[in-house]
């Protein structure tokens, strides 16, 4: 699902670093802040986590508007809950713990989001992104344990390229 205009990146850039910045934003992003202060909190994210230089903070603000456009025209009156925290034993004995990037919870259903700051090629970034579809999976075992709603769908929010990606798993 094209969102809106990819980001171009500096040389160099430490993807780690930019990923945390980025996701940080998205997880903190409110837009009755207003334009201004977005900005300004896009800006210090990316000075906090030293990337300052490895894309427009204005760029950041674009893409989380992108995405809020796309959530609130696929999924009207979701409410979205962000960086939700899950603890989940799974049949097999292993533990599922971590933060949930974007649940949209509507009132049968849950949908999940997943940012991915992956660059490269398009075809590079969705085999890249095609590893994590374990953690999704794991999500949704987590989440439908926890809520006892279905998880609808799962999602890569890819904002260094400006699409979203359905994720296919095995439990699907």
């Amino acid at each position: 699902v094209e969102l809106g205009p990819s980001i171009a990146l500096a040389e160099g850039v430490d993807v780690n670093a930019l990923g945390n910045a980025v996701h940080a934003f998205f997880a903190s992003d409110a837009p009755a802040r207003g334009a201004a202060m977005r900005l300004t909190d896009a800006r210090e994210l990316l000075r906090a986590w030293r990337v300052e230089d490895a894309m427009e903070a204005a760029a950041l603000v674009a893409s989380s508007e992108a995405l809020l456009r796309w959530v609130d025209r696929s999924w009207p009156g979701a409410k979205r809950l962000r960086e939700w925290p899950i603890l989940h034993r799974l049949p097999s004995g292993s533990v599922v713990r971590g933060s949930v990037d974007l649940v949209l919870e509507l009132d049968d259903r849950l949908v999940v989001i997943d940012h991915k700051c992956i660059g490269g090629a398009f075809e590079q970034v969705l085999a890249r992104a095609a590893s994590y579809r374990g953690q999704l999976a794991a999500y949704r075992a987590a989440l439908e344990a926890a809520t006892g709603k279905p998880v609808e769908s799962l999602w890569f929010h890819l904002p260094l390229d400006g699409r979203a990606a359905p994720v296919v798993t095995r439990s699907a």
